[in-house]
């Protein structure tokens, strides 16, 4: 299942048969509930016991607490009791911060689909709505034809969320992107590190700029995914290209 919800690619299939997608290879882990787990520890740096609080769980782990449901283990033999919950300890090694970004960091996507896989596409899946309008992708709050869409003044026109299908035309493969001082660079399986201005920069990311959507050049296509995903540190993204078999 491809899931889009950038407007280039959606505007891009919409209009053509054959179209690239591009998804982050990584999520975010699904946490909602912790357990803070007070208790004394020995310190591998000085040797002596201390207490860590609940409160100085919190502040070592450095968690939000607006954004989780937080309670306090108030007996050992009570842990069994939150199966589902992220517990969080003392550390003998005194590094929080990276067991945080053990707990808390992302999980990583490997590209996977192969070539011939048919996958259904939809766009803005997780919406409770089902008709949108096909030339801004805002909700057709009343699904008519020819009703002015509120969000773009266009005559509506529109589509159903459900796309239809796609088939593979290739396999799906990983591309990396990162920004450093005013430059984009980019490595695709079959290259290294790319730039503006390198031989052959454009036309090694030709046909992923212009087939994920309507961009004039791969600057202009990397600028979008900075402003999507922030490129200042280096991100991996998973890419398909279909060929739309519906039409």
């Amino acid at each position: 299942m491809i899931n889009i919800t950038n407007k280039k690619e959606l505007s891009a299939l919409l209009s053509k048969k054959k179209t690239v997608f591009i998804s982050p290879a990584w999520k975010d882990k699904k946490i909602k509930q912790i357990l803070l787990c007070p208790g004394s520890i020995v310190s591998k740096n000085d040797g002596d016991s201390h207490y860590i609080t609940a409160n100085d769980l919190i502040n070592l782990y450095k968690i939000d607490r607006k954004k989780y449901q937080i309670t306090v283990l108030l007996r050992k033999d009570m842990e069994g009791d939150y199966p589902d919950w992220t517990k969080l300890h003392p550390l003998y090694s005194g590094n929080y911060e990276e067991k945080r970004k053990e707990i808390f960091g992302k999980t990583e996507i490997k590209p996977s689909a192969k070539k011939g896989k048919i996958e259904e596409v939809f766009w803005n899946k997780d919406s409770e709505y089902i008709w949108f309008c096909k030339w801004c992708g805002g909700i057709a709050y009343v699904p008519r034809e020819f009703d002015i869409c509120p969000f773009c003044n266009e005559n509506q026109g529109i589509f159903n969320k459900n796309i239809g299908k796609v088939k593979l035309t290739e396999d799906e493969f990983q591309i990396e992107m990162i920004k450093e001082e005013g430059e984009y660079f980019a490595s695709t399986p079959d290259t290294f590190y790319l730039m503006p201005g390198y031989e052959g920069y454009e036309e090694a990311l030709k046909e992923i700029w212009k087939g994920s959507g309507t961009y004039k050049s791969a600057e202009e296509f990397f600028k979008e995914m900075d402003k999507q995903y922030n490129l200042s540190t280096p991100k991996k993204f998973n890419v398909k290209i279909g060929e739309r078999i519906n039409v």
